[in-house]
């Protein structure tokens, strides 16, 4: 039953990753970079 947990920490792992992720592109979007990363 280890997996479990494992698979539960990957997923929370993923999601506040993909958070930041997000917050990176939010704060690029803003700057004249933004263009040239599409």
């Amino acid at each position: 039953m280890h997996n479990v947990s494992y698979v539960t920490h990957s997923v929370s792992f993923e999601i506040s990753n993909q958070k930041h992720l997000n917050i990176q592109a939010q704060d690029l979007h803003g700057h004249d970079i933004a263009p040239q990363l599409g």
